[in-house]
């Protein structure tokens, strides 16, 4: 029937007496579907301004040419006997592409409802309910539209092989823990999506490394990170802090803040050469009280910072406090006390820190009996040293350091008394034949 003479009109009559066959909606790859065999399409034909509730389908219809007609186990694949190969009584299929071969209901086929795209339904005439046309089989639906069944199952727990999580064992609940598309009656290990990725035989949920193989699961630390992967081996650290990164935990690295991944430590002190403020001493305290980053043990001027170092004269002195630049005086003796060592001073047992000379014979002023200074035409001599400001030279003082114009030395032992711990003076009783001593002017 053409439907342009149809417009405004519902046909909804009643069986056997209802329904018009349409042309274009007569046959399954029209749309219409026939899935309990009333000879009417299921689902009712619409058109502009109208509908038919009761279609009839095309009963002459036979689309592979094999004699079968609507009652085709196998519609678009001829199969004149419906035969094919197959066990437990089933009966042939050549289906969908032979993806199919044996089907539990031949005579019928399930049919996909709106071309089973995606998450759709199919009718299972064979017994008579609906079922998920993806979920029953990964081939989910042939070309044609119908959805293709379970096909063959081996281990006759109703899932078909196609789609079997384990075809060689029953499990009809095909319970898949791990959710990696094995089923856990099969599965080596269950609990282990990755399936053992390490391949040393423990599932991954129960390996102590995961990804580093170790069949032996050694923990010599006994922390549950197994040796092959620990970062500390002998000291527990389940955290397996890193701050650094270089693959040696923080309880373990000699140098927890600084790469070095070798743990090189030269002195042997614990402490790792990169971070080791004295490389070759040992010095696990790591004391430096300049503040130089060179340690005190190892510090050639431990009170004066000097970074770089330098040693000209090459005696173990830094530069910054040898008392004798260019002489090489490891002991920095300085019998005169002036802050120039004895191996360079020019008066070396007078003071005199300006070292002057005025006839540079190498002996100073202060200390050489024809100093060629101090005359007529001549230059200043070197003026005598006085640390304390007491009107007395220093190497005349008998208390250089401290303040005594009088000089005084009770005990005449060549030490003034305001700096001798026994002066022999000031008895302090009534009666006392013991004079007073000086006071510090």
């Amino acid at each position: 029937m053409d439907n342009e003479t149809c417009t405004g009109n519902i046909f909804n009559l009643p069986v056997p007496d209802g329904g018009n066959r349409w042309d274009d909606f007569d046959t399954i790859p029209d749309g219409c579907y026939d899935d309990n065999l009333d000879d009417f399409c299921d689902a009712p034909y619409v058109f502009e301004g109208g509908q038919d509730e009761l279609p009839l389908i095309d009963l002459k219809e036979d689309f592979d040419d094999d004699g079968r007609g609507r009652f085709d186990n196998c519609p678009r694949n001829p199969n004149y006997s419906d035969q094919g190969t197959c066990t437990s009584g089933l009966v042939g299929r050549l289906c969908d592409n032979s993806l199919v071969l044996c089907d539990s209901c031949p005579l019928f086929l399930s049919v996909c409802l709106a071309n089973c795209v995606g998450n759709r339904t199919c009718f299972n005439i064979c017994n008579s309910q609906y079922d998920d046309c993806i979920s029953d089989c990964d081939i989910g639906c042939g070309p044609d539209g119908f959805c293709s069944m379970a096909g063959e199952d081996q281990d006759g727990d109703g899932v078909g092989d196609a789609c079997d999580n384990c075809p060689d064992r029953e499990n009809s609940d095909q319970a898949d823990t791990d959710e990696d598309g094995m089923g856990d009656i099969c599965d080596s290990f269950p609990n282990d999506a990755a399936n053992d990725s390490d391949g040393d035989g423990y599932s991954g949920n129960l390996d102590n490394c995961p990804l580093a193989p170790n069949s032996s699961q050694t923990d010599t630390d006994n922390d549950g990170i197994g040796d092959a992967c620990d970062i500390c081996i002998d000291v527990p650290n389940t955290q397996q802090a890193d701050d650094d990164n270089d693959y040696v935990g923080n309880v373990c690295d000699n140098c927890p803040g600084i790469a070095n991944n070798d743990q090189a430590d030269t002195d042997g002190d614990g402490v790792g050469d990169a971070c080791d403020i004295c490389i070759d001493v040992p010095n696990t305290q790591q004391e430096d009280v300049d503040n130089d980053s060179v340690g005190n043990v190892c510090d050639n001027c431990p009170d004066t910072a000097n970074p770089d170092q330098a040693d000209i004269d090459a005696d173990g002195i830094g530069d910054v406090c040898d008392n004798c630049l260019d002489n090489a005086n490891t002991e920095q003796t300085d019998i005169d006390g002036d802050g120039i060592g004895n191996s360079c001073d020019n008066c070396d047992a007078v003071p005199n820190p300006n070292q002057l000379d005025a006839d540079n014979d190498n002996i100073g002023d202060l200390c050489d009996s024809s100093p060629g200074c101090g005359g007529c035409g001549k230059p200043d001599c070197d003026i005598p040293s006085d640390v304390d400001n007491d009107g007395v030279p220093d190497s005349e003082d008998n208390c250089p350091l401290n303040c005594n114009t009088q000089q005084l030395d009770a005990d005449n032992d060549g030490t003034g008394d305001v700096c001798d711990g026994s002066p022999g003076c000031g008895g302090g009783s009534c009666g006392s034949s013991e004079p007073d001593c000086e006071i510090e002017c």
